[in-house]
């Protein structure tokens, strides 16, 4: 939004980040990353001076399912997955490194505090199973040590 207007402003559109935009998060190199949960994809989109340029897929090092929580953290970025990983993510150009860090049951968000992340486990997929109907999954917030 810019300052003297009082509505919001379209930033940026593009096809490519029609599955379904979740995390996201400012790089150190001033670009905005974002994730797709529904397409499990991570994408780099350009902003110079607050205005939005190329949006790119990044190459993963491995498949990520259902990404949430997008953290920037301090090489690079914390970010969870509705399947359990709490990975950190590594960017090198258009490739991100995604090293499994923990496992948690459905995590939906991460925060990094002093020298803890902690994880919310919202297992979404716990009440989209209709094996499940009728059960009430416990919600947790854990923590553990940063790496």
């Amino acid at each position: 939004m810019k300052k003297e207007s009082s509505e919001l402003d379209l930033w940026v559109q593009d096809d490519k980040l029609k599955g379904g935009l979740d995390g996201i998060a400012f790089g150190p190199d001033g670009a905005l990353y974002v994730n797709t949960f529904q397409s499990g994809e991570l994408f780099r989109i350009e902003s110079k001076s607050g205005v939005a340029g190329a949006v790119t897929k990044l190459e993963t090092s491995r498949p990520i399912k259902f990404p949430d929580g997008l953290r920037a953290d301090k090489t690079g970025f914390v970010m969870v997955e509705g399947a359990g990983p709490l990975s950190k993510v590594t960017i090198v150009g258009d490739r991100a490194q995604i090293e499994t860090i923990k496992e948690f049951a459905g995590p939906t968000g991460v925060a990094r505090v002093g020298d803890k992340l902690w994880v919310a486990e919202g297992q979404i997929g716990y009440l989209m199973d209709p094996s499940k109907k009728g059960q009430t999954p416990t919600f947790q917030l854990r923590s553990i040590d940063a790496p």
